[in-house]
């Protein structure tokens, strides 16, 4: 909802775009959690950690509904693909920093035995490859940075390593999962 309302609707308080998006797309009433306030305004429930994470994403397939016959409104068929595509590569992503952070420790069948397990036996794979725009996957991708960073600035400390760092924290803070 931040990015359709920042980018194409330029109206993030009122977001009057609503209802059409709503009426169009049989979205559920509540589907971004946005409260009414007495002011008019809309407020969202949910911090911006999702949406600036899937900017890159969003963008792209705003191009591609300029230049195609999907409408360019934030929602149809090649913002949702490259929602899910993105959520799927930061699920990719998240497995592969936590193989670097298991890797000094464990051995490579070790790993693997375990990431199966995680991406099988949990429910990681639905949240990585069907329900992805939710935090969860993020998270899970965010935090296995996150140690890895962690890990790699004790090795060798520097100012960039713990910029990282600080840039992680920010990004968990802005998904409302620093506990």
């Amino acid at each position: 909802m931040y990015l359709p309302a920042i980018f194409i609707y330029k109206d993030l308080k009122t977001c009057k775009f609503q209802d059409k998006i709503l009426k169009k797309y049989h979205f559920t009433p509540d589907f971004q959690q946005a409260f009414l306030h007495k002011s008019g305004n809309y407020v969202m429930k949910y911090s911006c950690g999702q949406a600036i994470q899937y900017l890159p994403f969003f963008a792209i397939a705003h191009k591609y509904a300029l230049n195609s016959q999907y409408e360019a409104d934030g929602f149809s068929y090649p913002y949702q693909f490259m929602i899910s595509f993105g959520s799927l590569l930061v699920a990719l992503i998240g497995l592969w920093f936590l193989r670097k952070i298991l890797l000094p420790y464990f051995t490579d069948p070790v790993i693997a035995i375990v990431l199966i397990c995680i991406v099988i036996g949990t429910n990681y794979l639905d949240y990585s490859a069907i329900t992805g725009a939710m935090t969860h996957n993020s998270l899970f991708t965010i935090y296995c940075l996150l140690i890895y960073i962690t890990i790699q600035f004790y090795k060798h400390p520097n100012y960039i390593k713990a910029s990282g760092i600080g840039l992680l924290v920010g990004m968990l803070l802005l998904h409302g999962r620093l506990k």
